[in-house]
Parts: C-alpha cells; sequence; structure tokens
C-alpha cells in the first residue's frame, strides 16, 4: 500500500474535462488538492475511451464511465438512476493500482450512486466528502428534471449527508442548513483562477451596448425570458443602442419551452442574437466583447438561495460587469461600483435600468470594467479559498 500513490477520488454527473459549470469547479478544487495528493481521478461523462484513464495532466487523471449522450432512453434512464452500474466496477480496479484515501462526491448522484459510494468508503476506510451545489425547488421541475435533478438532489440533501459528515457548500443558505444537520461544513463560492483569464477584448461597436448571457435558464433558474421581453419594451431609440448575445440556448429552444413567445422573439429579432451551444473558449472571447452581462432570477426560491450563479464569477473574471437583482450570496461580492443593481426581476424593471445604462458615459463603463476585475482577484479567486479546500481533507 505504501508505493501506491496517494490518490482523491472525485466523481460526478459532469461532463469533463471542462464542458459544464460542475467539471470547471472540480478542476478548479483539483488543482489545489495537488499539494496534498499524488494523483487526482475525475470520474464523469466524456468523449474518450470509455473505463481507462486518461492524463489531464501530470497529476490529474479522468476517467469516463459513459459518453456524453445517450445510446436510447433505457440507456439515459440507467445512466440517471443507477450510474453506479457503469462507474463502480472502474472504482474497484482503481482502489487495487492507487492508495484512495478520499472520495469527493461532486452535488447530485442518485440514491443508489450515494449508498453504493458509502459502502464502498466504509469497506475500505477511505474518507467520504461531498460539494453541494444546488438545492431544487419543486415548482420548478418538469418530468425530466424531476427524475433526474430533483429527487436525487432532495435524498442527497436530506438523507445522503448525514450527521458527521464533510461537506463543501456554495452558498451560505446551504451552509447553514448542512451546519444544522452537525456536518463539517466549509463555503467555497463558484470560484476561477483569475489569472489564467487574459482581460484583453474591447468592445468592437462604440456606439452599441453590447450584452451577453450565456448558460441555460432550463427550470426558469435564469429569468431569461423578463430579459428578452425586458428589450421588446424599449422604444425604437433605445432598441436601435444594445445588442444582447444569449449563449447556451437556440431561438427555436427558447419558443419550443414557451419561454417567451413568437411575437416576443420578431419584436427583438435585430437586438437579441441565439448562438445555441458553443465552445466555452468562444463563449470567453465574446466575453471580450461584451460590455455588461445580464441575469435575472427569483431570489426567494430555494433553487436561487442555495446556488452561486456560475455566469458572475465569468462575468466579473473577464473583467465585465453585471446588470442583474441581487440572489443567493450576491449581495457580497456585488456594488454600484461593479455592477448595475435592478430593484426587481420584472420585465419592466430591466427595460428601465438598460434606458439609463445606454446613457451611461464611456469613462463610468471603463471604471465599472476595472472594479468587476478587481473583485474577481480580490474575491472570487480560487486562491482565497485555498484554505477552505485543503481543510475539509485533512
Amino acid at each position: 500500500m505504501m508505493n501506491k500513490p496517494k490518490t482523491l477520488y472525485i466523481i460526478g454527473a459532469v461532463n469533463i474535462p471542462d464542458l459544464d459549470a460542475g467539471s470547471l469547479r472540480i478542476l478548479q478544487f483539483a488543482e489545489i488538492y495537488k499539494k496534498v495528493f499524488d494523483q487526482i481521478i475525475i470520474a464523469g461523462k466524456g468523449d474518450f475511451k470509455l473505463h481507462s484513464l486518461t492524463k489531464y495532466d501530470g497529476k490529474i487523471s479522468l476517467i469516463s464511465f459513459h459518453k456524453k449522450d445517450f445510446s436510447s432512453f433505457f440507456d439515459k434512464l440507467q445512466t440517471l438512476l443507477h450510474p453506479e452500474k457503469f462507474f463502480l466496477n472502474d472504482l474497484e480496479n482503481l482502489y487495487e493500482r492507487y492508495d484512495i484515501t478520499h472520495i469527493m462526491v461532486y452535488s447530485v448522484l442518485p440514491k443508489s450512486a450515494v449508498k453504493a459510494i458509502r459502502k464502498f468508503t466504509n469497506a475500505h476506510n477511505i474518507k467520504l466528502f461531498f460539494d453541494v451545489v444546488e438545492f431544487q425547488s419543486l415548482k420548478t421541475q418538469n418530468l425530466s428534471s424531476f427524475v433526474s435533478f430533483y429527487s436525487p438532489n432532495m435524498y442527497i440533501n436530506k438523507k445522503g449527508i448525514k450527521n458527521g459528515d464533510s461537506v463543501i457548500t456554495i452558498s451560505s443558505f446551504l451552509e447553514s442548513y448542512f451546519q444544522k444537520k452537525k456536518c463539517n461544513v466549509v463555503r467555497v463560492p463558484f470560484v476561477f483562477d483569475t489569472s489564467k483569464i487574459k482581460v484583453e477584448g474591447k468592445n468592437k461597436n462604440k456606439e452599441t451596448l453590447s450584452l451577453i448571457y450565456a448558460g441555460n435558464p432550463r427550470g426558469k433558474k435564469d429569468l431569461l425570458p423578463n430579459v428578452i421581453k425586458g428589450l421588446s419594451l424599449l422604444s425604437e431609440s433605445d432598441k436601435s443602442k444594445v445588442k444582447l448575445r444569449v449563449f447556451g440556448i437556440s431561438s427555436k429552444d427558447v419558443i419550443k419551452n414557451k419561454y417567451v413567445s413568437k411575437k416576443i422573439i420578431n419584436e427583438t429579432s435585430k437586438i437579441v442574437e441565439y448562438y445555441g451551444q458553443i465552445d466555452r473558449e468562444q463563449i470567453f472571447k465574446y466575453y471580450q466583447e461584451s460590455d455588461f452581462s445580464v441575469l435575472l432570477r427569483n431570489p426567494k426560491t430555494r433553487t436561487s438561495r442555495a446556488g452561486f450563479p456560475t455566469k458572475v464569477t465569468e462575468s466579473l473574471s473577464n473583467g465585465v460587469p453585471v446588470i442583474c437583482n441581487l440572489s443567493s450570496d450576491l449581495n457580497f461580492y456585488l456594488n454600484s461600483k461593479n455592477a448595475v443593481l435592478l430593484d426587481g426581476f420584472l420585465p419592466d424593471e430591466f427595460a428601465r435600468k438598460i434606458s439609463y445604462v445606454i446613457q451611461m458615459p464611456k469613462e463610468e463603463l471603463r471604471k465599472m470594467k476595472l472594479e468587476a476585475r478587481k473583485t474577481a482577484l480580490e474575491s472570487l479567486d480560487v486562491s482565497l479559498y485555498r484554505d477552505n479546500i485543503l481543510k475539509i481533507v485533512e
């Protein structure tokens, strides 16, 4: 055993290596954990050789237990309900080769998977800990999300994580919740290694206010419809001075999911551009051309209170201030220097603030961009949470 490398195994229903918010968060943690582990193995869904280690860098390896896409409805159902049938054999084989001392479960895995992992850790005296980033609300679910997100999330938060377990939480709401369950808790919001994000771009069209939304309003967590409806309320003069780029969802999906009507789509066709799913590096390029990112959420829902918007950290790290209302822990980080804060999340309030921002002097915008980047460096950089991230594996 002494000759085997000390290893941290991380498992999550994420698209590896860095294809979604979850995998990005895991990689940020993995960089910190290199300090105390010889090897970090990240298990998730990925489009490379299944059930075989793939080197990511000197200390981080990836192992895909399933492709990103599904071959059939039954395959999807099996993966959502019983992913342990795909990864447990991998874990057992890896244990023979590596001294796995810790296992981290990222956020939502179903009941059967959590039970299988806990049984494995108990049998081999491995320390188990969790990273929890959400607490779903029932009223925002459809049938698919109820099965894939809501039910597993309810189990892992309420029963899967037990008294005395170690938990990393993304928000103060979750921090308080798990402290009441007598867990060992540290809070780490969504963070980036800001030094790796170079802020060099400039808005190419100085006369147009360039806005960006990068995400997916799935489950209506992000109120993108209110943003689009708000833009439709602008005067014709103001409409000619603003452009919104939407990444992560297409105009067809917006209509299909009944986020907004075809009428609203048509009314905003000259000012809203939909790009659908594109490479993250491309999105970062567009951040460099943007004046503001936009985000509206209902701050009273449990989903909003428990989560932390990935897109806010992304935006600030790219030196892009945010137009938003306050939800979650955003009041810890956003103010009038680095954001334009709304009094609510309704379309007319968004339209009112956009009309204000259109008139903003260029020098004021320049200062806000500097403040946005400064906030990322001083409050949301991964290095600032190094001690908390390491504390959980002590």
